[in-house]
């Protein structure tokens, strides 16, 4: 069955929308998650500051475009965006990927954790720094299978 679509009124008011959703159920969102979507769309000011630092509002917009269909009308030229429920759900996990990946990035650069490529397994692996032992080692890299 295909997912109802909408037309896009707003593309700020639906990022931030999407930005706040994603940011309430940051790692719990799934197809079985009962929620009331205009409860998790509002979020306190700190909790924007927080959101802000991981994804900015910039990046979030690009992730949101890049999920709306741009339609041009034939004879007045006129555009508009389409969005699926589909999309909808696409782009809050996309958000919530995006936090993931900045998350990572600010505790690697905080030299909180190890991060390497794998070229077995065709990803980034990260793991935590092991405390200095007695021997001075340090930041031990994982086995791998």
């Amino acid at each position: 069955m295909k997912s109802r679509e909408y037309i896009v009124e707003n593309i700020k008011d639906l990022t931030n929308s999407v930005r706040h959703v994603a940011f309430n159920h940051f790692g719990k969102w799934n197809d079985e998650t009962d929620v009331d979507l205009q409860e998790c769309m509002s979020i306190s000011p700190e909790e924007s500051e927080e959101l802000n630092r991981l994804i900015p509002y910039a990046e979030s917009r690009k992730i949101v475009r890049r999920r709306l269909l741009k339609q041009k009308h034939k004879y007045t030229n006129k555009v508009r965006y389409i969005m699926s429920e589909d999309n909808f759900f696409e782009m809050i996990s996309d958000l919530n990927t995006s936090m993931v990946s900045g998350l990572l990035a600010k505790l690697a650069s905080q030299e909180l954790i190890n991060v390497a490529f794998d070229d077995e397994v065709n990803d980034f692996v990260f793991w935590t720094k092991e405390e200095k032992t007695n021997d001075n080692e340090e930041n031990k890299t994982p086995k791998t299978n």
